[in-house]
């Protein structure tokens, strides 16, 4: 029976192991030796044996050993590089980075499977310190790069006296464990234990004055060494742009409670108008009329053929260009009949062009200069900024370069903060706007002012000009189907039929037949495409020949020393 008992159990623990997966076998090292041989002439013959088990990948070629021949500022010498496999010559490349010596160990045509030993061989110059009363060799034996566990690392380190101390710190970079398994016999020191994933060994061994001919170390700035200074050069420079950003947008944004209607007229308005919204199409000459007339300036009498216009107050309004054009409209008469030919002639004979940009100029809504001045002047700084930028840069890297690698510098810090202005000042060159600060507030009022609802509202007509000038002929076509035969400074006698399209007319009262708006069947309103007649642009642009103006033994750690580095496979 009881033999029975067992012999279920054991049944059933076979069933059990053979359904349990097998855990498949990781990457590791099993055995990692690193000799340490100074050697009187103050080289450090370094020997590593290295026994890789690839475990369960099928797709490697090898491994890599990534040696840095830069701590900080300090430069190593690593020469005579050689590498077997089982005491045979194996298939490796060698390429020197900008700090690091990289060793690839394998044939790219050609896979390993199972347990590998490569031995590596290089000798290091310069690895020894002097102090004043003996020498050092601080080094990392092996590096924190690996990312494969270890099983057992060993470090031995042999000189040509006794030490005077031997230190070794073994885990993470910058621990302070000290490392186990030491051993110190006469001129050789051993040091032995495992190590997980990122963990390494660094040795601190000291030696008798004298013993070694120990040549100065050699420094250089590390590949970025930069100092405070270079530091803020870029920081102001940076500082500079995003204040900058953020003073502008402060200074444009729109006041509390302006009113549109005080601060330009229709004409005007027109200039600011941003580019995503600007008709093609729009007649300030009528938008300025009209304007005039909702004022109480002058009546408009229309019989279906042709305007009356009758002058009704002695007053003179306020913006010159206004003046001018009731001068030329009635000629020192009260009543004007405004045919096809006499249109033709006002809108020859008014610069209203000109005569708007003299009026935002005097109310200072512009620069001084005009527009393209600045993107001149700003294009110049710009291009100047970026070829100063890159001139400090080659200077810095070319004065600091050599067949292994280059540093860079304060210069090249103030270099790459100047080559950011200046792409900042070319990159923003089409934002350059003719306005000044006012004047950016009165463009991002209009861009948020709800013109047709105001025109709904009462006291609606004071807005009717602006919505002709910046082409709300839906709006203005609306307004006059229910307001038309109310206001007090228009009169319509003719066909009834045509009444509303005769007021929305009044939008383009100057500009030639061919040249003005069209409805389509769908009720909507579109611009004409022109080449020709009375300009349609927005953009603030000075018109020709008007005035722009000018104008010891003691503490250490892991990964403090020369040496270490890291190591994969691939």
């Amino acid at each position: 029976m009881r033999v029975f008992r067992w012999g279920v159990l054991f049944s059933v623990l076979l069933v059990v192991g053979m359904a349990w997966p097998a855990q498949a076998a990781e990457e590791h090292i099993r055995d990692y030796r690193a000799d340490l041989t100074i050697r009187p002439n103050g080289l450090v013959h370094v020997h590593e044996v290295i026994a890789y088990d690839f475990g369960d990948a099928r797709d490697r070629h090898g491994i890599e050993r990534v040696i840095p021949d830069r701590d900080g500022r300090r430069l190593y010498d690593i020469e005579h590089v050689q590498v077997t496999a089982d005491g045979k010559q194996i298939e490796s490349h060698t390429a020197r980075g900008a700090d690091a010596l990289t060793i690839r160990i394998g044939d790219k045509h050609a896979t390993v499977s199972g347990v590998q030993t490569y031995a590596i061989d290089y000798d290091v110059a310069r690895a020894l310190t002097p102090h004043k009363d003996h020498e050092e060799l601080y080094w990392d034996a092996i590096g924190t790069g690996w990312n494969v566990p270890i099983d057992a690392a060993t470090v031995r380190v042999n000189a040509p006296a006794s030490p005077t101390y031997a230190g070794c710190f073994a885990g993470r970079e910058g621990g302070h464990d000290a490392c186990g398994g030491r051993t110190v016999s006469g001129n050789d020191a051993s040091f032995g234990q495992r190590l997980g994933a990122h963990q390494g060994m660094t040795v601190e061994i000291g030696l008798p004055k004298g013993v070694v001919h120990v040549p100065p170390p050699r420094y250089d700035r590390p590949a970025w060494a930069v100092t405070w200074a270079g530091y803020t050069v870029l920081g102001l420079v940076c500082a500079f742009l995003l204040g900058g950003r953020a003073w502008v947008r402060w200074r444009r944004r729109p006041r509390p409670g302006s009113d549109l209607l005080a601060l330009v007229g229709p004409a005007e308005a027109a200039l600011f108008l941003p580019k995503r919204r600007r008709p093609r199409f729009h007649d300030d000459l009528a938008a300025v009329l009209v304007d005039l007339a909702v004022r109480g300036h002058l009546h408009i009498r229309d019989n279906g053929k042709w305007l009356t216009l009758t002058r009704r107050s002695d007053a003179e309004p306020s913006r010159p260009y206004e003046r001018a054009l009731l001068e030329e409209v009635f000629e020192s008469k009260d009543k004007a009949r405004l045919t096809a030919a006499r249109r033709r002639e006002i809108a020859s004979s008014v610069p209203l062009h000109r005569m708007t940009h003299a009026a935002l100029r005097d109310r200072k809504l512009v620069r001084r200069f005009g527009g393209y001045d600045y993107e001149v002047a700003q294009r110049v700084l710009g291009i100047a900024a970026l070829v100063a930028g890159v001139v400090l840069i080659v200077v810095d890297l070319w004065g600091r370069f050599n067949g292994y690698s280059f540093s860079v510098s304060d210069l090249t810090a103030a270099g790459i903060a100047l080559g950011i202005a200046g792409t900042v000042a070319l990159g923003t060159l089409r934002r350059i706007e003719p306005y000044n600060f006012a004047g950016t507030r009165v463009r991002a009022l209009l861009e948020d002012y709800p013109l047709s609802a105001r025109l709904k509202q009462p006291g609606g007509e004071r807005h009717l000009p602006y919505a002709m000038a910046l082409g709300f002929w839906s709006a203005v076509e609306e307004f006059g189907a229910e307001n038309a035969d109310q206001l007090d400074w228009y009169t319509y006698t003719g066909d009834s039929e045509k009444a509303i399209d005769r007021f929305t007319a009044l939008s383009w009262l100057f500009e030639d037949p061919s040249h003005t708006p069209t409805r389509s069947s769908d009720g909507r309103w579109s611009s004409p495409s022109r080449s020709s007649g009375h300009s349609s642009s927005t953009t603030y642009t000075p018109p020709p020949n008007y005035d722009t103006g000018s104008g010891t033994a003691g503490g250490g750690h892991v990964g403090g020393g020369g040496g270490g580095g890291s190591g994969s496979s691939w």
